[in-house]
Parts: C-alpha cells; sequence; structure tokens
C-alpha cells in the first residue's frame, strides 16, 4: 500500500543552502577570537550547538545593517536551491528552512535570492551594542537549548508528514 501522507522537506541552512557556514563568517568577521576556544567546546561536546550559538553570538560587536550588508555581499547561495524551491512548490511538496543559525543573516540571504517567501525557523537574534541574544523557539513556542532541529521533525511527523531531512 503506499504511503499517502504529505511529504515535507526539511532543509538545513548552514552548508546546506549556502556554500560554507555562514554562522562562522559573521564571527571571524565581528567576534574576538574567544569564539574559536568556545567552538572547539562545542565540538568536544560539552554544549549543544544551540547553547554554543547563544554563547558566541554574545560576543558579536556589530550593527544588525553591519551584519545583513555583510552577508549579503559574502554569502553565496548553492546553486540549483533557487530551482530546487520551484520544484517542491510545483509538486506540492512542502519546504521548510530549519536551521540553528539565525534569523539575523537567514532572512537577508533569502530575501536577495528572492526567496523571502519560503517557510524558515531559526534562532532568533536580538543585536544589541554588549552582543547578539540568541534564543531558540520550539514548534510548541517554548524556549529550548537543544534538539531544535530534531523539535521541528518531531512536530511535522506528529502532523502527518513524511519528512525528508536535508542538511
Amino acid at each position: 500500500m503506499p504511503d499517502t501522507r504529505p511529504l515535507l522537506v526539511q532543509s538545513d541552512f548552514d552548508d546546506t543552502i549556502t556554500i560554507g557556514n555562514v554562522s562562522t563568517l559573521i564571527r571571524e568577521a565581528f567576534a574576538p577570537d574567544e569564539w574559536r576556544e568556545m567552538e572547539d567546546e562545542y565540538h568536544a561536546g560539552l554544549y549543544s550547538v544551540e547553547e554554543s550559538n547563544i554563547r558566541q553570538f554574545a560576543l558579536v560587536r556589530a550593527a544588525r545593517t553591519e551584519i545583513e550588508d555583510y552577508v549579503r555581499t559574502h554569502v553565496i547561495v548553492r546553486d540549483g536551491f533557487e530551482e530546487f524551491v520551484r520544484y517542491c512548490r510545483r509538486e506540492g511538496i512542502r519546504l521548510a528552512v530549519v536551521s540553528s543559525g539565525l534569523d539575523l543573516y537567514i532572512k537577508p540571504v533569502m530575501r536577495r535570492v528572492g526567496l523571502d517567501h519560503v517557510e524558515v525557523h531559526s534562532g532568533t537574534a536580538t543585536v544589541t551594542q554588549s552582543g547578539v541574544r540568541v534564543e531558540y523557539t520550539g514548534p510548541s513556542g517554548a524556549l529550548i537549548t537543544q534538539g531544535f532541529k530534531e523539535s521541528f521533525v518531531r512536530h511535522y511527523k506528529s502532523g502527518g508528514y513524511t519528512v525528508v531531512y536535508i542538511g
């Protein structure tokens, strides 16, 4: 018996839709080298990706417009992604970008390539003079500090979707 559940593609952003990790580019450009030690701690398993981003982006010192301008000029969207979005739309496949990255850079990049209509769930960034404050809100609306992308997979599956994850 064929699977009749609707199909949903959940795609990551950094290193998937983009060539390279935008989060790393921003930290390299706007944070002191202290972020590198935090990145090593993340890779050693001391923190979740969400906790790591919360800690590392707190070091970023730049205005929102400066960061948005930087990503608009430095980030490359992978060849074929725009066609993939059109394919999903044409075939009735729901596409959702779910990233542990930040709206601060995802939205300007998507807007630049004319894809700001695509569903996006990511960390929410508030730029302050003392750094970038990051929060992750799961599908239920509750703040979470780990398992952000997985929470959306579970949410979509519980909504009756067959989920294909890219990332």
